[in-house]
């Protein structure tokens, strides 16, 4: 047999006979009929809805398998990348040619540090400069204000005038690298230091790229109201998308953020359609004011969320620029160019981790590749150590190269979309578009966005999927890995070195005490009342006289501050959306645990107590194991004994505060009792919870005192915290 096959392995390969395949021919196509049947048939009795087929939050039931019949009605199918309405990508080598924008936020607090962290990033793969400014700055005050005090160094860089936006970008090209600043409401005076900092470094203006995110919706969507008038804030906006296309083209100041819908609970739907409706309130605010059409689209940039639910994030992002095409061809955009979408993706803050954050790179791994599969023009990686706290060279780096990874390893880059023609992704993308027009219609039926929110129907129809979606997650129908699911209840919190507030703000003032030392006061002074005079009047233009105070060393809390002192009229208030992450609730059960292994020197106990058959004990075992660990319990088996007092010593020694059962449902009706009684006869009360719902014998196990049970159809979240209360884990 041996020489047969040596012999066949030597015949040249010219002689071997050629056998055509064609598979429509030699292979019957089978119907989709016939292989539902087939699958019926090994779900072996079981309903093929019911098993195979699920709904998602946006409502549309995902069916398991996709066909062409899932297309019919699909208005977008047939296009090519760079033709419209863009769903396949912006240009005809979206992705590959130039690849996406590698930009990580630099969250830092000192400018000489942030500056270290970006040439670093630059010199290591990133070809994007991004930097936060801190929580002082973006809601316009000084880093030596008495407003400051608490949140000047949080939440990013402490910049209050262009000598701090010197440091922070010294000796980075501003011609060569897109520059982001998220400013919060600090959009206007920043504008004028990136200008005037071009000006003084000889660079052409219009070589600059870049945005500094002016986004007022947001402001009032986080907190419920504006410093200044709503109107104040679209001259603002209207000002520095008239400068920026005259001036500097290649800066986007305006941006749109789904981030405040999707960190609220709302489902991609919702989150498509509450930011298509803010971005044509700003398009009709802005042409209102004199702005044409095309250069009001060529002034926006979007920023979506990315969570990990993979599929429905791609289509997201693929219906976000066929819906803002159709927006464009409402407004009568010339300009082809004007109508493609900027579109950059982050990982989601919502679906990240406290408790095992390393879990949280795999998310964002995921995170990141259906923004570049969905088509994102620049993308943001959150370091998995972000929601502990600023974040180390050492995740910064972890996240950068999540992003080189999936460009040059997997090779996303080299694809232009890849998602086109799957029959799932086309018909989500079909689907997700429909339904966010049709959000965004009745928006604009109720006289657009503000108006819609001061009625409170956006919030109330968030609040309401966030409800379903708190319920999936505290049922464990929607699993939260490490936190909810398979937790680590021995886990250490991740430690940061936090810097020295009192050091750092002393020395925050007295850089800005020496700045006005040594600017032309006079100057400053005679620059910041044109800034009003200019509010009142509406003559001239904000952004433009921005750049000059900011040239004399005007900060952000003076150009603000000349801002709305001048503002007059009503200060617009809404119901704000509550931001929150999908473990918040969970890691209070393990942070309550925690407490009480510091306050009692050792973590909470429980003990399994195992009788019966062992394929059913050991089932309950695992699970309740597992089920306990999301509260931080610790856990021992102890197998009951005949005599259950030997049972009930080794209960006692465990120090375990209470007891779970864990036995075949039969077993309960006698374990549960008996149980019961013999640890009445220590000196402390132990409860006693029962693993499984035994429905035959519950009547009698609440008789004789059982506390509680825990099983697959239980609200998992409440029934922990109920068990913590009733041991006492509540410190």
């Amino acid at each position: 047999m041996k020489g047969e096959q040596t012999k066949a392995s030597q015949v040249p390969l010219e002689e071997v006979p050629q056998v055509s395949l064609d598979l429509l021919k030699d292979f019957s196509i089978p119907t989709l009929e016939q292989w539902k049947e087939l699958a019926t048939g090994d779900l072996k009795g079981g309903d093929f809805d019911k098993k195979l087929c699920w709904k998602t939050l946006e409502g549309f039931t995902v069916n398991p398998i996709y066909t062409s019949e899932n297309l019919k009605g699909a208005s977008h199918l047939g296009s090519l990348p760079g033709f419209a309405p863009f769903v396949r990508g912006t240009s005809p080598l979206s992705g590959v040619s130039p690849r996406w924008q590698i930009r990580q936020d630099c969250l830092l607090p000192a400018p000489e540090d942030v500056n270290a962290s970006v040439r670093d990033a630059i010199a290591r793969g990133a070809d994007a400069v991004s930097i936060r400014l801190d929580n002082a700055a973006r809601q316009g005050f000084d880093g030596d204000s008495v407003e400051a005090r608490d949140l000047a160094g949080r939440g990013g860089c402490t910049i209050s005038s262009l000598n701090g936006l010197r440091l922070a970008l010294a000796d980075i090209d501003l011609a060569k690298y897109p520059i982001t600043i998220r400013t919060g409401g600090a959009a206007l005076p920043v504008l004028g230091m990136l200008v005037a900092l071009a000006d003084e470094r000889g660079v052409d203006r219009r070589m600059l790229v870049g945005s500094v995110e002016c986004d007022p919706h947001r402001k009032f969507l986080r907190r419920g109201s504006m410093q200044a008038t709503l109107e104040l804030h679209y001259r603002e906006m209207t000002d520095m998308a008239a400068f920026c296309q005259e001036e500097c083209p290649g800066i986007r100041p305006i941006i749109v953020n789904s981030h405040s819908w999707h960190n609220a609970g709302g489902s991609a739907v919702q989150e498509l359609g509450y930011t298509l409706a803010s971005a044509v309130e700003y398009i009709r605010e802005m042409t209102k004011r004199g702005v044409t059409a095309d250069k009001a689209f060529l002034s926006v940039l979007f920023s979506f969320s990315v969570s990990t639910n993979l599929f429905i994030e791609i289509a997201k992002l693929r219906a976000a620029r066929l819906l803002w095409a159709k927006v464009a061809t409402a407004f009568n955009v010339e300009s082809e160019h004007a109508a493609k979408m900027f579109l950059h993706g982050r990982t989601s803050a919502f679906t990240k981790t406290l408790d095992d954050p390393y879990n949280n790179m795999v998310r964002t791994s995921l995170e990141a590749f259906a923004a570049a599969i969905g088509g994102c023009d620049s993308i943001y990686v959150a370091p998995f150590d972000e929601v502990v706290g600023p974040p180390d060279a050492t995740s910064m780096r972890i996240a950068r190269n999540q992003q080189i990874i999936l460009q040059e390893e997997v090779a996303l880059s080299r694809v232009v979309d890849p998602a086109g023609g799957s029959y799932y992704v086309e018909s989500l993308t079909d689907s997700i578009a429909r339904e966010a027009w049709a959000i965004f219609q009745r928006v604009e039926e109720e006289g657009g966005l503000v108006v819609s929110l001061r009625k409170g129907t956006p919030q109330d129809t968030v609040k309401k999927t966030a409800a379903k979606r708190r319920e999936l997650l505290e049922t464990r129908r929607e699993s939260i890995v490490g936190v909810s699911n398979y937790a680590n209840p021995t886990e250490k919190l991740l430690k940061k070195t936090r810097i020295p507030r009192t050091e750092f703000l002393r020395q925050r003032k007295e850089r800005l005490e020496r700045l006005k030392r040594m600017r032309r006061n006079s100057e400053v002074r005679r620059w910041l009342d044109l800034i009003g005079h200019a509010v009142v009047t509406g003559e001239g233009n904000l952004a433009g006289i921005a750049v000059e105070a900011a040239r004399e060393g005007a900060t952000i809390g003076e150009i603000m501050n000349a801002i709305i002192q001048e503002s007059e009229g009503e200060r617009i208030t809404v119901e704000p959306l509550e931001s929150w992450r999908a473990s918040q609730t969970w890691e209070g059960l393990r942070a309550r645990a925690r407490a009480f292994a510091e306050t009692k020197g050792i973590p909470p106990r429980i003990a399994l107590v195992l009788s019966g058959p062992l394929a059913m004990k050991r089932a309950r075992a695992d699970f309740s194991r597992g089920f306990l660990a999301a509260a931080g319990f610790e856990t021992i088996e102890i197998d009951a004994r005949e005599d259950l007092s030997e049972t009930v010593l080794a209960v006692d020694r465990s120090g375990a505060l209470g007891v779970v059962a864990c036995s075949d449902d039969p077993g309960y009706a006698t374990l549960g009792p008996d149980l019961i009684t013999a640890l009445r006869s220590l000196s402390r009360e132990i409860p006693v919870y029962i693993a499984g719902n035994p429905v035959e014998s519950i009547d009698a196990l609440n008789a004789a005192g059982v506390s509680g049970y825990i099983h697959m159809k239980c609200n998992t979240y409440r029934t922990l915290a109920e068990i913590q209360d009733k041991l006492g884990v509540n410190a």
